[in-house]
């Protein structure tokens, strides 16, 4: 009879123990070591369709980059100054009259046309060193670009403007989702606001990160949080240019190893409905957007 007693009470103590466990503070923190290499890559895919006069176009692009983040030495605060390199871009890109264009900087020559254009806009980026600090709660700064890394978006003013060295440090710097210091409890939330200059003006992001527990992904044991975003353009002055978001649904998950202090993979999807003026022209653009990324040590 004692023993009948005994067995339901240790079940009982178990699964508190396990519950505890599972629901214990948790602080997400990177840990870096000099010397060590990580394989990331991102995946891009957007979808668009631009309205002009009733009339829609529509395109599709998918982007992968290959990079290779090398911790160099960690600094007395922990923080990490790494270099980080592009080893390769794959592009696919669907443009009405134009069809499908496939780029591969691993395959360079393969194009003519708009593609050779895309080829030329690519090669100079390739093993290109960017160099940043990163603390252990993910602030990037220090961020240091080669001035020649974009020098074949010269001949696209557009993408000169968005693809140079300030505005991609600019974009890098803001980039990396900054942790708490303190632990963090299944709920608990926070905040994090940007502005970054564009071509369009000023845009606006505002995420609201919250803390969702232990996961798993990949079927590695990770941590789970959730980014709700919304993000907004605010014209320069005197410009002809307005952007207008009039809906927007913005939202991703982050999964973070915390035994090895290395963030495992991230999601990202994007559905956005603007409204483009230029002078007394108006488009109607509607994007839809997903953007994955994985962290892989070498």
């Amino acid at each position: 009879m004692f023993r009948r007693i005994i067995l339901p009470i240790q079940i009982v103590v178990l699964l508190a123990t396990w519950v505890s466990a599972q629901s214990a503070p948790v602080k997400l923190e990177w840990k870096f070591t000099a010397g060590e290499k990580y394989a990331v890559t991102m995946i891009q895919n957007i979808s668009q369709s631009v309205t002009i006069h009733d009339t829609p176009m529509k395109t599709s692009n998918s982007t992968t980059t290959y990079m290779t983040w090398n911790v160099n030495k960690i600094l007395d605060d922990g923080s990490a100054d790494m270099a980080c390199t592009i080893d390769r871009m794959e592009m696919s890109v669907d443009i009405p009259n134009q069809g499908k264009i496939e780029v591969d900087t691993d395959k360079p020559g393969n194009n003519e046309g708009l593609g050779k254009q895309f080829e030329e806009m690519f090669a100079p980026m390739i093993n290109k060193s960017m160099k940043q600090v990163m603390s252990t709660s993910g602030k990037i700064s220090d961020v240091e670009i080669p001035e020649n890394m974009f020098g074949g978006m010269a001949a696209n003013p557009m993408m000169a403007q968005m693809m140079n060295p300030k505005q991609m440090g600019d974009m890098v710097t803001k980039s990396s989702p900054v942790f708490p210091t303190k632990a963090l409890a299944v709920g608990d939330s926070w905040e994090q606001e940007s502005t970054s200059d564009t071509p369009v003006g000023k845009m606006h992001m505002k995420s609201k990160y919250t803390y969702s527990g232990p996961s798993k992904s990949e079927g590695k044991d990770v941590h789970q949080v959730d980014v709700k975003s919304e993000m907004q353009f605010e014209a320069n002055e005197g410009s002809p240019i307005q952007v207008t978001v009039t809906d927007q649904d913005i939202t991703g998950s982050l999964f973070f190893d915390v035994k090895s202090g290395k963030l495992h993979s991230n999601v990202m999807e994007q559905k956005m409905l603007m409204t483009v003026k230029a002078g007394p022209q108006e488009m109607k653009q509607e994007m839809t957007q997903s953007l994955t990324g994985s962290f892989q040590r070498k």
